[in-house]
């Protein structure tokens, strides 16, 4: 084993370097901002009154105490933060008020992950953060320390976890390198795909409803008086965007009907904020995904990306639980997939995503994480090889949303309102009855002795892959419609993800749920 002790000594507890203040005033501000977006966002009209009494003497005195108490906090943070290292574990002791001690066996970590800001680059130092089996987020993180101790560190974690293997599972995953190449550095041309087809189009659809919502209150704003007009805002807002927009307008073309003029402006609007919502989309994608790289090293898949801050992402392939295959219209039209490989239900600390990968890439992929489970399947959506779901799975959810609620809201409209206006309603079958239709076409799924890739999707597609090592129960299940078409619903699921085939065969279902349970018990690798 790599000794400890060339960069720290064991059995004593350490403080973090005076470096890592600037991590627990960041961690201080998120969890402020996140306590921020519980309390007071839901109450915003509160918010809204009392910044309209402009008493700026009392909001400045508010924020000066809310930023003496981030770093209040976030000192104490640093100082009460100690880390202790044994020859088999770690200790770390931190918090404000009430103090704990976490205690983490190396046997039990699953990944040790890197995050290095500008700040730590500089320097030479990183965060080194632990991943457990049972944690939906990085258990502990150790700030600001030396890259020498890092590595160190890790290759201890390392060298314990392989002791603990199964001799085979270790030879199994036996590369032979100690690093191999697997996808090249991202350059400008897969910088600009994955910012364009990024899905953060949220954000245009926000302001685009706070625009209609000026629009809308714009007349009544000329019609008041003005010292209404001063204290409303939102009017006085309008106001000026279309006052002066159709000055610009009327400039350009003499003679401009102020009703054109303003569909006009907010047209304008609309196209100004998708193109600003796409350079967000771009350096959004540079600051995280910039010069991604994917490595191997042995049985471990290795990712690093990032412009000012680089994380460092490693995901064992023993503990792969699942993989997600999955595209956008966006990405559709750039024919490209984003791959995300899970080893437990957490978003992020144990996640390792490709933003950017071909339909070939996403095939070697999955073939390197699961080894011989994947022989003879396919991960490209498109491919003939694929099972259809039963059309009964159309015609059902049909009756079931589509048709039944339109009969009864007919039957309502006319009896209260005696109008022909129910006539619309019955344009709401023929929407469910479309997307039923490609939700159908696009449902599938392939298997073999050792792995399941179920289909999905609505415009796009999704691939979700399970291999039965992996999976935690199997279950049967049927409505009164499948009772009666002697079909059944088939639910599989692990930590991390769950599928379910609608409409199949009882009898299928119910061989396919003993033959998974029967590979689940007699499977000789140790489930992880």
């Amino acid at each position: 084993m790599i000794g400890l002790t060339t960069v720290f000594e064991q059995d004593i507890w350490y403080k973090a370097s005076p470096v890592a203040l600037l991590f627990f005033v960041g961690k201080t501000i998120r969890k402020g901002f996140e306590q921020f977006k519980s309390l007071v966002l839901p109450n915003s009209f509160v918010l809204a009154w009392f910044l309209s009494q402009r008493n700026w003497l009392l909001i400045g005195i508010l924020v000066g105490i809310w930023v003496i108490l981030i770093f209040a906090v976030a000192f104490v943070r640093y100082w009460r933060f100690r880390f202790k290292l044994t020859p088999n574990s770690i200790s770390v002791r931190e918090g404000v008020l009430k103090e704990r001690q976490l205690d983490l066996e190396f046997e039990r970590i699953r990944a040790v992950n890197y995050k290095r800001g500008l700040v730590d680059r500089v320097l030479g130092l990183t965060g080194i953060s632990f991943d457990t089996a049972g944690s939906g987020e990085a258990e502990a993180t150790i700030p600001a320390v030396s890259m020498k101790f890092a590595e160190s560190l890790r290759a201890s974690i390392e060298e314990k976890r392989t002791e603990l293997l199964e001799p085979e599972l270790s030879q199994d995953w036996a590369f032979g390198e100690k690093e191999n190449l697997l996808i090249p550095t991202f350059e400008w041309p897969e910088m600009l795909r994955i910012g364009f087809s990024s899905g953060n189009f949220l954000f245009v659809a926000t302001f685009i409803g706070a625009i209609s919502a000026f629009a809308g209150q714009y007349s009544s704003a000329f019609t008041e008086s003005d010292s209404a007009n001063q204290t409303n805002l939102l009017a006085r807002a309008v106001m000026w965007i279309v006052t002066h927009g159709h000055e610009l307008h009327a400039g350009v073309i003499p003679g401009i009907h102020r009703t054109f003029s303003i569909a006009l402006i907010f047209v304008e609007l609309v196209l100004l904020l998708v193109v600003l919502t796409m350079i967000f989309n771009l350096v959004s994608a540079i600051f995280q995904w910039y010069r991604f790289s994917l490595f191997r090293e042995n049985d471990t898949l290795k990712s690093v990306a990032g412009l000012t801050t680089v994380r460092e992402t490693r995901l064992t392939l023993p503990k792969i639980q699942s993989v997600v295959i999955s595209e956008n219209l966006r990405s559709h039209w750039f024919s490209f997939f984003k791959l995300t490989a899970r080893q437990s239900h957490s978003q992020q600390e144990h996640t390792l995503v490709v933003p950017l990968a071909s339909s070939d890439r996403s095939s070697e992929l999955c073939q390197l994480m699961f080894k011989d489970a994947t022989t003879g399947l396919r991960f490209d959506p498109r491919a003939p090889e694929f099972i259809r779901i039963s059309p009964a799975y159309f015609w059902v959810d049909f009756f079931k949303v589509g048709v039944v609620p339109s009969l009864f809201a007919i039957g309502v409209a006319m009896l209260l309102f005696y109008s022909v206006w129910w006539i619309l309603i019955l344009v709401w079958p023929l929407l469910v009855a479309l997307v039923q239709f490609l939700k159908w076409r696009k449902a599938g799924y392939m298997y073999n002795e050792t792995a399941i890739v179920h289909r999905k999707g609505l415009l796009t597609y999704t691939l979700v892959t399970l291999p039965f090592s992996k999976i935690q129960s199997v279950s049967v299940e049927q409505n009164i419609v499948q009772q009666w078409t002697q079909r059944a619903t088939l639910e599989i699921r692990n930590s991390t993800q769950s599928i379910g085939i609608p409409y199949i065969d009882i009898n299928l279902a119910c061989d396919f749920r003993d033959f998974l349970l029967y590979s689940i018990e007699s499977a000789k690798e140790e489930w992880q």
